[in-house]
């Protein structure tokens, strides 16, 4: 009779449930897009998703299945008046109904029970400052990531059941807990803040706006980031998080740093 050591060693392994957390970081999050389509050449299984802003965006699009052809067909044509309508009032410049506009365009009204992969987008509760994943059953996957996605005084705060919603880079611009929660063994996470040195004062008090949030959220993001299995940095060189006409671009660096980073990341999976 054979040992039941040698019988544990034959039993059939489960594969590892592997999770992708998508960070914020506005127009660089095209570079998701190529991320995935990486991962998705190299047969790399995306079984969970989590997404913060910009991150929630495109993890919506692809939990709910649209083909990321599709997507990139449509990015040449995008301009900043699909993701923000000038509206001033007393909580915000903009109005974030083009984000829902154009979530709805693409995934029409489904809701997260029904999405082809579970999927999670961050956001962080105004009064308590708290990380929510805002991926109730039955929400519309529209208003979560609308939640996620509401920068503080760009858009006004998102009401979903009584709690109003800021952007969820507020409390963790890369949402690799929540991943871990749904149900992960991995966790890849995708840090689009470029952490570099830039050579010029920026000239517009946007750009030096946004170069101080990147620095900002850098150096918030590093214990998140530990706490990843493997993390992807597609942004080896300055890109400002307003570069939308750069979307093809992006989407390449993305689609580069799956490749050169594509031999740890299938010992790691596998």
């Amino acid at each position: 009779m054979k040992p039941l050591s040698f019988l544990f060693k034959n039993l059939k392994k489960k594969p590892k449930k592997i999770g992708l957390a998508l960070g914020g970081g506005a127009a660089r999050g095209f570079a998701h897009l190529g991320v995935v389509q990486g991962l998705r050449k190299h047969n790399i299984p995306i079984d969970y998703l989590g997404g913060t802003s910009a991150g929630s965006i495109v993890g919506g699009f692809i939990a709910a299945g649209v083909p990321i052809e599709q997507l990139i067909a449509v990015i040449p044509k995008l301009r900043w008046k699909d993701f923000a309508k000038l509206r001033f009032s007393r909580k915000a410049l903009f109005s974030s109904d083009p984000i829902e506009r154009l979530m709805r365009s693409q995934i029409g009204d489904v809701k997260f029970k029904d999405l082809k992969i579970p999927f999670a987008p961050l956001a962080t509760d105004l009064l308590t400052g708290q990380a929510v994943a805002v991926n109730y059953p039955n929400l519309e996957v529209a208003k979560g990531v609308c939640a996620s996605a509401s920068f503080p005084g760009v858009f006004s705060p998102y009401e979903i059941n009584g709690c109003h919603f800021v952007d969820g880079g507020a409390s963790a611009n890369v949402p690799v807990g929540v991943v871990r929660d749904l149900g992960a063994d991995v966790v890849i996470a995708v840090d689009i803040i470029p952490h570099v040195s830039i050579t010029k004062i920026p000239k517009h008090m946007a750009t030096i706006a946004d170069r101080g949030l990147d620095l900002l959220l850098h150096n918030v993001s590093q214990k998140l980031l530990d706490e990843a299995d493997y993390v992807i940095k597609p942004f080896t060189k300055h890109f400002n998080s307003f570069g939308i006409k750069k979307g093809l671009d992006m989407i390449e660096l993305g689609r580069e740093a799956v490749e050169q980073n594509i031999g740890e990341i299938k010992a790691l999976v596998s």
